[in-house]
């Protein structure tokens, strides 16, 4: 598997509209936050650890586009509005091919609008940035040891959402 793959229109429209829902009606806290960090800038999250629709079906579903078996340490939801940008951090060290972050992008970011609406996730790999728009319905699954941050959205009408697994792959 690359380091970074990208697909588009993972879940059915049935599947994204129950995952909205449920988003939805969870408890957002404020104060999440990019690993360790010395900066003040947080933003909302959601544990969804609990719910087995996120946990379990969803996960298997990532199963089976990698096709790979995981085990699901984190799962939670990341909202950012404007000006609550992530900053630079790895989600896992040292670099190996065990460990893996998957992060599915759930609000109304469009082809249409992602030019205004903006909310990119960015990677830095070899002292170069890809960035990756977060596309309603995208899946992004990489290497938890690619140093990266989510970007808030440039407009206050969009809450950025994402979901994020963090995963380690059973051997």
């Amino acid at each position: 598997m690359e380091d970074i793959v990208i697909i588009d229109d993972f879940l059915t429209n049935d599947e994204l509209t129950f995952t909205i829902d449920i988003i939805n009606k969870e408890k957002w806290f404020y104060g999440n936050q990019s690993g360790e960090t010395f900066s003040n800038i947080r933003w909302f999250g959601c544990d969804l650890s609990k719910n087995l629709f996120f946990k379990e079906y969803l996960l298997y579903k990532i199963e089976n586009v990698t096709n790979s078996k995981w085990e699901c340490s984190r799962l939670y939801a990341n909202g950012q509005t404007p000006l609550l940008n992530g900053e630079w951090h790895i989600d896992q060290a040292p670099p190996n091919d065990t460990y893996w972050t998957a992060l599915l992008y759930v609000s109304d970011i469009t082809r249409e609008n992602v030019d205004i609406v903006k909310g990119h996730t960015e990677f830095k790999i070899n002292n170069e940035i890809k960035s990756v728009e977060p596309l309603k319905n995208r899946l992004v699954i990489f290497k938890a040891d690619i140093s990266h941050r989510g970007l808030a959205p440039s407009i206050p009408e969009i809450f950025r959402v994402s979901l994020a697994w963090k995963l380690k792959k059973r051997r």
